[in-house]
């Protein structure tokens, strides 16, 4: 019928709201935006957003950024002391708060506490439905220094 069919493009054009492209921009790129891979999600849906880095010196830092926009950056959420709350033994899967997407972000970035030669993956998740966007940030070490 043309009413599942409506309900059916509908559906689509909702899930495409949220599309665009993540961009990781951190410490060990100069702060120039490269892009994330999109990996595929097991049950056929978008996974998460994905990006590998290696530290160069003493930890790093980083920001999301949709469309390499920084008027559209995603940092951590500042706990109430005014302290970003993103720091965690470099072994643990870390999920900081997630603030953003906006330009309010100056100075609040992810940080990873990592060692030089450490290779880490950052997970980008975003999944945004009617008003409600949902988002998290992960990284987690994949090898650890020579």
């Amino acid at each position: 019928s043309s009413a599942s069919s409506a309900a059916a493009a509908a559906a689509l054009s909702a899930a495409a709201v949220p599309r665009g492209t993540y961009f990781v921009a951190g410490s060990f790129n100069n702060w120039e935006p490269e892009e994330m891979k999109h990996e595929e999600g097991t049950d056929g849906s978008g996974g998460p957003w994905t990006y590998n880095v290696r530290i160069q010196g003493w930890g790093a830092e980083f920001q999301i950024l949709r469309n390499a926009d920084w008027l559209q950056a995603f940092y951590p959420k500042a706990s109430p002391q005014g302290q970003s709350s993103s720091s965690a033994p470099s072994s643990l899967d870390v999920r900081p708060e997630v603030s953003g997407p906006d330009d309010l972000g100056y100075g609040q970035n992810f940080q990873i506490d990592g060692r030089r030669g450490m290779k880490y993956r950052i997970e980008f998740k975003r999944e945004v439905q009617g008003e409600k966007d949902t988002k998290s940030v992960a990284w987690h070490l994949i090898q650890g220094a020579e």
